[in-house]
This record gives C-alpha cells, sequence and structure tokens, in this order.
C-alpha cells in the first residue's frame, strides 16, 4: 500500500434486515474520523458512490439464501484482501435459517401469490459456509463499541464473551439455577432438532449465537 493511499472499505449487503448496516452508521460522530482515515469505496446503504475493487476490507452483512447471493459472495471474497462477517445472519444464518428445517416449497406457496416468480435456496447459511472468512464479529446487530474497539472474533466454536467468562470465573456465580433452566431447555430443544434434520453445524451455530448474545446482555445488566 503506498504511504498516502487510504486503505478502501467496502460493505455488502445479503439476506438480512440492515440493522447491522445501520449499527455503523450509529456510529455518528465516530464516522467523521473514520471516514479521514480510510476510503469508503462501496457502501450502498450509506452513499451512492460505488467504486470497484479491489478492496482491502470488505464488511458483509447478511446470509447465503439464493444462487445469485453464492455467486455475488464469491466475487467479493476474490476482491477482498480482508473479509469480516458481521451479525447473526453472516456469522450463522439468521432467523431466515428458521426454512432449514422445513419445505421452503411450500413456505413459498403459502406467502407468494406467484411462487414461480420466487428463486431461492432451500437453506439459509453463514458466509464462512461458502468462502474463508477472516474475522466474525457477532451479535444481532452487532455492538458498535465491539466495532470500533477492533475486537473480534476468530472463528471460534466458543463465543469471545463466554471464553471470558470462563477466563475469569465469573461463570460459577453468574449462571445460576435460575438462567440455566431456560439455556438446557434452549440445548434441548436443538438436540431434538438436530436429531430430526441431521443438521448439526447449523444446530450447533445458532445455539452459539443464542447463548453469545444472553451472555452478553448478563454482562451488560
Amino acid at each position: 500500500m503506498g504511504r498516502n493511499r487510504r486503505p478502501r472499505l467496502a460493505v455488502w449487503k445479503f439476506a438480512s434486515c440492515d440493522g447491522c448496516q445501520l449499527t455503523l452508521l450509529d456510529c455518528e460522530d465516530e464516522l467523521l474520523t473514520i471516514a479521514g482515515r480510510v476510503d469508503v469505496a462501496y457502501f450502498p446503504e450509506a452513499s451512492r458512490a460505488q467504486a470497484k475493487g479491489p478492496y482491502d476490507l470488505s464488511l458483509v452483512e447478511g446470509s447465503i439464501s439464493t444462487a445469485s447471493d453464492l455467486e455475488r459472495i464469491r466475487q467479493v471474497r476474490r476482491a477482498s484482501k480482508r473479509l469480516v462477517t458481521i451479525g447473526a445472519c453472516a456469522t450463522a444464518g439468521g432467523i431466515q435459517a428458521l426454512r432449514n428445517f422445513a419445505d421452503v416449497k411450500e413456505f413459498v406457496s403459502i406467502v407468494y401469490a406467484r411462487p414461480d416468480y420466487i428463486a431461492t435456496l432451500a437453506s439459509s447459511t453463514a458466509i464462512a459456509d461458502h468462502v474463508p472468512v477472516d474475522f466474525e464479529l457477532r451479535g444481532c446487530p452487532i455492538n458498535k463499541r465491539q466495532l470500533l474497539a477492533g475486537k473480534h472474533t476468530h472463528m471460534s466454536t466458543v463465543s469471545r464473551c463466554l471464553e471470558q467468562l470462563i477466563k475469569t470465573q465469573k461463570i460459577e456465580t453468574a449462571i445460576t439455577d435460575d438462567i440455566l433452566g431456560p439455556i438446557e431447555a434452549t440445548l434441548d430443544l436443538l438436540h431434538q432438532l438436530q436429531a430430526v434434520t441431521g443438521q448439526e453445524n447449523v444446530i450447533r451455530k445458532v445455539f452459539i449465537e443464542v447463548l453469545d448474545l444472553f451472555l452478553h446482555a448478563l454482562l451488560c445488566f
């Protein structure tokens, strides 16, 4: 990178509600500092300017739910030196991953007047299921303080929040029977879904995401 060239940033949307992108925009005053340090080359949610790659960093929101999504994320990966997924949709498939346990064709026929116009995959999957991901920022939506501080989860099967609880031994005092009850009930339900669907990886990701959000709320209480 040239001495005077600013890093090029791109922000991408796939199947999602835009909540994580809105969290980026909610950084408000911090955006002025960021804008002075990076070249925001592609961010349709914030600007009409859309410069072509390559990009030094791509932030990706949303899951893969269509064939066109699948092709587009491969293009994004090829154009990006570093790729970071942001939010539950990108890291675990999102709420739309509920389709993974049902008949998508039946859903489409009930919801849409013209199902023949709908082109969708049978499942909603995380970005990392299709291309290499450098870092993950989990949450629904992500926490802007986590983003600005540069804290990350590096493709771990255990959330950073849970790791920190274990390291500091807060896990022993913070999680009581009242708290463990709902978690155990959720885990039992997910095990039943796994037995029926055989979707072990998806089930594990969903549970980790739910537990991560719960523990984050617990620490902030």
